[in-house]
C-alpha cells in the first residue's frame, strides 16, 4: 500500500458516486403573474418594459450604478461592471399572488440544483432590481455571501426586449451558457445556480434587460439525501481506508496520516458546516462517512488556503500603468451598505489578456509558498483547530492549486522594493484520518505554541498513571515521537532567539519525563540526546525516582548524557544533589546495591565537577565552596584553589567563593586553612581586579557588588589582610576611572553607601585611615567627572562642519557654502524636487530643519541650521547633574561623609572637581604594610565624627588644587 494508491483509491471510488443535480439552471415560465412593479418616484412600471420607462429607471434618483466586492471593499469601476440597480427600499412588487409563484420556482431550482436541505428548507429573498441598457456587462465573478446561510442566486427576467447579455457560467471544469434574449419580448423565465459558480455577464447588445434578484437561503438542515453508489463500490472504499490503518500503525513515513479531499463548491466562514454542503458535495460526504464510521476513521471539514508571494515583470508593470495611474480597480466607493457586494476574484488586464492566471500579475521570482488548513470543525460544527500547515502531498486530488488564483494582492512599485503581489487560493475539503492519528492533526495545530504541547503531554502523563486505557498511552507516545521528530528536523539550525532555545529544552524535557513514565528507555535518551540547552535540576530528581523500578546501570547512560550537557559548577552539583536525594518510588524503594552504585557515581561527578567549565559564575563560586566544605582541607588544597587562581581574572566568581568560605570556616575545613587560602586567592584576584563595569568588558560579564566589596573587606579584616585592604581600595579607584559612565549609579554609589552605613553602625576601624578617606573622595571626584562632565556649551556662531556633503555638484556646492557660513541660519534653494531631495540626502539627521515651500515654480526648499543637537545634549547633561546633586545629597545625610572628605566635602557636595587629569588621581598599590591602614590594625580606637561642622582627626595636608564648577558659564 503506497501513499499514491490509498489517494487514487479513495478518488475513485468517490468518482463512482451518482450525483443528480447541476450547478446551474434555467427555464422559461410557461405562466407567471405580473408583478406590479412600483417603482419610487415613477410609479408603477408596465411589462413588457418599453423604452421610456427604461430610460426613467435608469435616470431616477433612486438608482445607482451596480458596485461590486473585492476583498473586503465595495467599488463602482465601469470597467468591471456595468448596470444598474435599485435596492427593495425604494420599489415593490404588488402584485399579492407573486410570492406564491416565487415559491413553485424556489422549490423546482432546489430539486434542479439538488439541495442538500430539499425545497421545503429554502427560501428566496429579493436583494435588488437590475437594470441592463445597452453595452452593459459583469466580467467574471463569483457571489458573496450577502446573508446568513445564502448558497446561491435566484434571477428572474421580467418581459424587456434585448440582445445579447448572455451568463457564462463555469463550476469543476464544466461550463453553460443562458441566454435570456430569445423569449425577452413577452415572456418570464428564470435562472439560479449556487454562490461559488463563476459567472461573467456578457454586453447587452441592444435593448433593455430588467432583472429581480433574489438570494437563496438554506432556513434549516433538513433531511439529508443519500448516495447511489454501488455496493461494489464502497465495499473498495472500506478496504482501502481499513488498508490505510494498518499501514499508518506501522509507523511508515511515506504514508500520509490524514487526507484533504476538494470539494466541488466553496463555502464561507459561516456556512461552513455538514448540513450546509450543495448537491454532489452532500451526496459525497454522506457515503465517506458513513464509510469512515465502519472503519473508525475521522472526517472533518476545513478550508485550505495557499498564499504564493514572488516578485513580478516590472517592465509589465509600466505596460498596465499606461505610463500613469496606479493598475486595477478604483478605490472610491459608491455604496454605503457594509454588505459585501459580489465579489471579482479577477483583475482586468488593460494591456495583457493573461487567461491562465485570470488577469493577476505572473509571479517570476517564488519568495514564499505556504498551504493551510484553517477552521477544522467537526460535525457539530465544534472547531478543532484553528489554522494547520499541510503539504499539498496530502491533498487526494493532488495539486488542486494549479490553476488561476482566487485573488491577489499586489503591491505595485515601490521603489527598492521593486514589483511584487501574493496569490490567494481557497477552497473547501473534506479531512480525513485513522483515529490513531488525531494525534497527529493536533499536533500540527498546536507546534506554535509550546505550553500547549506542554499541557497536553502533562495531562496525558497525569492519565497513563490513573487509568488502564491503552489508547492514553498510545497518545502520548506518538505525541513524544511528533516532537522528536520535528526537534530532529532542526537539530542542525541555530535558534534565532532564546525564547526559542527555552522552548526545545523544555519540550524535550517533557519528552523524557513522559518516557519515564513509559518506561520507554530509548525514548528517554533520545530526548535527552537532542537537547541543546542545558537540562533542568529538576530532570535528574525525575529519573532519581525511576531508578527503583528501571535499575541505575540502565539509566546510567541517560544520566551521563544529561550530566556532559551542564556547564556551571553551581547547575552540576544541584543536579547531583537532586538525583542523590531522590531515588526512591512508588514502586518501591532503592536496593543497598542500587544505593550505593548510585552514592559512587555522584561522589566521582562530584569530585571532578569542575574539571570541564570553561566559564564561571559568582554561584558557581559559592557552589565550589561548598563542595570544598564537604571533601575537606586535601581536595581544597589540591585541586579547588589552584582552579580558582587561574580563574581568578573572573572578580565575582573567586569573590563568592572567599566569601562562602570565610562563612563555612572550621566545619569541614580548619580556620587556618580557610585563613591561608584567602591570603592567596585574594592577592590573585586584587592583581586582576575588575569592577566589571569597564568600557573593555565584553556584554555579558557578572558585576561585583557593592555588598560583595564589602563583605570581602570586613572578611579581610577579621583576617587582619591590611594590604589586601589597601591594595583593594587602590584597584576599586582605578576601576572607577575607567567605570562605563551607565553604571556608577548602580554599583558606585551603592558601595560608597554602604562604606558609610557599616561606619554609623560602628563598623571597622580600618575606615578611619588615611587611605579609605581618600579612597571615598577620589570615586566620588571619578563620579562627577566621568558620569556628569562638563556643561555643554552653546555655539557661538552657525557654521556646521561639511563632511556629510560629499556630492561635488553646483547644487551641493552652494549648500557646502551655506553650511559652513557663520553668519547665515536660512538659505533657500528654488530648485525642482529631484535636487530637492538630493540636497536633503546630504544633510544630517540631526541640525536642520528642512522644509518645502509649495508656492511658485519650481518650489521651494528651506534649510533652517538649528541648535538642536546641543539643546539635546544639555539636556542629557542636566539630568545626569540632578540625579547626581540627588544621590549625593542623600550619601552627605551620613554625617560620616563630612569626616570623610573633610575639606574636599563642600566641593564633592557643589559637583566641583579638581582641574587634573584623570590619571593623576589614581595612587600605586601599596606593597607592604606600612600605611597608616596597618597602624589602625594594632588596636587604634575608633573616634565619632564632630557634628558641628569640625573634623574629629587632622585632615591630611594635600596640595592646592584648581577647582572647576561644572556649572559655571
Amino acid at each position: 500500500m503506497t501513499a499514491q494508491s490509498i489517494k487514487k483509491g479513495v478518488c475513485d471510488a468517490l468518482a463512482n458516486v451518482e450525483v443528480s443535480g447541476s450547478f446551474a439552471c434555467f427555464h422559461v415560465l410557461d405562466s407567471f403573474p405580473n408583478p406590479a412593479l412600483f417603482i419610487r418616484g415613477l410609479g408603477t412600471i408596465g411589462l413588457p418594459l418599453s423604452v421610456r420607462d427604461a430610460q426613467a429607471i435608469a435616470s431616477s434618483s433612486v438608482t445607482q450604478q451596480s458596485p461590486f466586492g473585492k476583498g473586503s471593499q465595495t467599488l463602482v469601476d465601469t470597467s468591471v461592471r456595468k448596470s444598474w440597480q435599485i435596492d427593495p427600499a425604494y420599489f415593490h412588487l404588488r402584485n399579492p399572488r407573486l410570492g406564491h409563484h416565487v415559491g413553485r420556482v424556489v422549490e423546482t431550482v432546489a430539486k434542479e440544483l439538488n439541495v442538500a436541505c430539499g425545497p421545503r428548507h429554502v427560501r428566496a429573498e429579493l436583494y435588488k432590481l437590475l437594470l441592463y441598457e445597452e453595452g452593459a456587462f459583469f466580467l467574471p465573478h463569483q457571489d458573496g455571501e450577502k446573508v446568513k446561510g445564502m448558497f446561491g442566486t435566484l434571477m428572474i427576467c421580467l418581459p424587456s426586449q434585448h440582445s445579447g447579455g448572455e451568463i457564462h457560467l463555469s463550476h469543476e471544469g464544466k461550463r453553460q451558457i443562458i441566454s435570456t434574449s430569445e423569449t425577452s419580448d413577452f415572456e418570464y423565465s428564470y435562472a439560479a445556480w449556487y454562490s461559488d459558480v463563476t459567472h461573467e455577464v456578457k454586453p447587452v447588445t441592444g435593448g433593455y434587460r430588467l432583472v429581480l434578484i433574489y438570494n437563496l437561503v438554506q432556513t434549516s438542515s433538513g433531511p439529508t439525501a443519500t448516495a447511489s453508489a454501488s455496493t461494489d463500490s464502497k465495499s473498495k472504499l472500506k478496504s482501502v481506508l481499513s488498508q490505510w490503518s494498518a499501514v499508518c500503525n506501522q509507523e511508515n513515513p511515506d504514508i500520509p496520516r490524514m487526507l484533504a479531499y476538494k470539494l466541488s463548491y466553496k463555502y464561507s466562514k459561516s456556512s461552513l458546516s455538514f448540513e450546509a454542503l450543495k448537491g454532489s458535495d452532500h451526496v459525497k460526504f454522506r457515503y465517506l462517512l458513513d464509510a469512515c464510521n465502519d472503519q473508525n476513521f475521522l472526517v472533518y471539514l476545513a478550508h485550505i488556503e495557499k498564499e504564493v508571494t514572488g516578485g513580478c515583470d516590472e517592465s509589465e508593470y509600466w505596460d498596465r500603468c499606461g505610463g500613469g495611474g496606479y493598475y486595477g480597480y478604483d478605490e472610491d466607493s459608491a455604496d454605503e451598505d457594509t454588505e459585501e457586494e459580489d465579489q471579482s476574484y479577477r483583475t482586468k488586464a488593460s494591456i495583457k489578456d493573461k487567461k491562465d492566471l485570470g488577469g493577476c500579475h505572473e509571479i517570476i521570482d517564488l519568495v514564499d509558498s505556504s498551504i493551510q488548513l484553517t477552521r477544522v470543525i467537526d460535525r457539530n460544527r465544534k472547531e478543532i483547530a484553528k489554522t494547520v500547515d499541510f503539504d499539498v502531498e496530502d491533498i487526494a486530488q493532488g495539486d488542486i492549486f494549479e490553476r488561476a488564483p482566487d485573488g491577489e494582492d499586489f503591491t505595485g512599485y515601490t521603489g527598492n522594493e521593486g514589483v511584487s503581489t501574493t496569490h490567494f487560493y481557497h477552497d473547501t475539503v473534506v479531512l480525513l484520518l485513522p483515529q490513531t492519528c488525531r494525534v497527529d492533526l493536533m499536533y500540527k495545530a498546536a507546534k506554535e505554541d509550546p505550553d500547549r504541547i506542554l499541557s497536553w503531554m502533562k495531562r496525558l502523563r497525569e492519565d497513563h498513571g490513573t487509568t488502564s486505557d491503552a489508547s492514553k498511552r498510545l497518545e502520548l507516545e506518538r505525541l513524544c515521537h511528533l516532537v522528536l521528530q520535528q526537534e530532529r528536523k532542526t537539530s542542525s539550525e541555530r535558534f534565532s532567539c532564546l525564547s526559542t532555545y527555552i522552548e526545545s529544552t523544555e519540550l524535550l524535557e517533557g519528552v523524557a519525563s513522559a518516557a519515564l513514565k513509559l518506561d520507554n528507555v530509548p525514548l528517554l535518551e533520545e530526548a535527552l540526546g537532542l537537547q541543546r540547552g542545558e537540562p533542568s535540576v529538576e530532570m535528574f530528581g525525575i529519573i532519581g525516582g525511576a531508578i527503583p523500578r528501571l535499575g541505575f546501570e540502565t539509566l546510567k547512560p541517560a544520566l551521563e548524557t544529561a550530566f556532559r550537557r551542564i556547564k556551571h559548577i553551581d547547575s552540576k552539583r544541584s543536579a547531583l544533589l537532586h538525583l542523590a536525594g531522590e531515588p526512591s518510588s512508588a514502586s518501591g524503594k532503592t536496593s543497598d546495591m542500587e544505593a550505593s552504585a548510585v552514592k559512587g557515581w555522584v561522589r566521582a561527578q562530584m569530585e571532578s565537577i569542575f574539571l570541564s567549565c570553561s566559564s564561571v559564575t559568582p554561584k558557581d563560586g559559592t557552589a565550589l565552596a561548598e563542595v570544598a566544605d564537604e571533601f575537606g582541607a586535601k581536595m581544597l588544597e589540591q585541586r579547588i584553589v589552584p582552579f580558582v587562581e587561574a580563574k581568578s581574572d573572573h572578580t565575582s566568581f573567586a569573590m563568592a567563593f572567599l566569601i562562602r568560605l570565610f562563612e563555612l570556616r572550621g566545619r569541614q575545613v580548619p580556620v587556618s586553612t580557610v585563613a591561608e587560602t584567602y591570603r592567596r586567592v585574594i592577592e590573585k584576584v586584587i592583581t586582576q581586579f575588575d569592577w566589571g563595569a569597564s568600557e573593555e568588558r565584553l556584554p555579558i560579564f557578572y558585576p561585583v557588588s557593592g555588598d560583595v566589596i564589602m563583605q570581602t573587606l570586613q572578611q579581610c579584616e577579621v583576617l587582619s589582610l591590611s594590604n589586601a585592604i589597601c591594595n583593594l581600595f587602590h584597584q576599586i579607584q582605578h576601576s572607577a576611572l575607567n567605570a562605563r559612565t551607565d553604571v556608577f549609579g548602580s554599583l558606585l554609589l551603592p558601595y560608597i553607601e554602604l562604606l558609610l552605613t557599616h561606619l554609623r553602625k560602628g563598623g571597622s576601624c580600618f575606615m578611619l585611615s588615611n587611605d579609605c578617606r581618600e579612597h571615598v573622595h577620589l570615586i566620588l571626584q571619578a563620579y562627577i567627572i566621568r558620569y556628569i562632565g562638563p556643561e555643554p556649551r552653546r555655539p557661538t556662531d552657525w557654521s556646521r562642519p561639511t563632511r556629510t556633503v560629499r556630492c561635488s555638484c553646483r547644487d551641493c556646492l552652494d549648500l557646502k557654502a551655506f553650511v559652513k557660513d557663520s553668519i547665515r541660519e536660512t538659505c533657500e534653494f528654488r530648485i525642482i524636487q529631484a535636487r530637492r531631495k538630493h540636497l536633503e540626502k546630504q544633510l544630517p539627521r540631526t541640525g536642520y530643519r528642512c522644509q518645502t515651500i509649495t508656492s511658485g515654480s519650481p518650489h521651494a526648499l528651506v534649510i533652517t541650521k538649528v541648535h538642536e543637537q546641543y539643546v539635546q545634549e544639555h539636556s542629557q547633561w542636566q539630568n545626569r547633574f540632578d540625579f547626581a546633586k540627588k544621590h549625593i545629597r542623600n550619601l552627605d545625610s551620613n554625617p560620616w561623609l563630612k569626616h570623610l572628605l573633610g575639606d574636599k566635602h563642600d566641593e564633592i557636595l557643589n559637583l566641583k572637581i579638581t582641574d587634573r587629569p584623570l590619571s593623576m588621581l589614581s595612587p600605586q598599590l601599596h606593597n607592604n604594610n606600612k600605611s597608616e591602614l596597618g597602624q589602625h590594625f594594632a588596636g587604634n580606637k575608633r573616634k565619632e565624627p564632630e557634628h558641628n561642622g569640625h573634623e574629629a582627626a587632622d585632615p591630611t595636608k594635600r596640595t592646592k588644587l584648581n577647582i572647576v564648577d561644572l556649572t559655571a558659564d
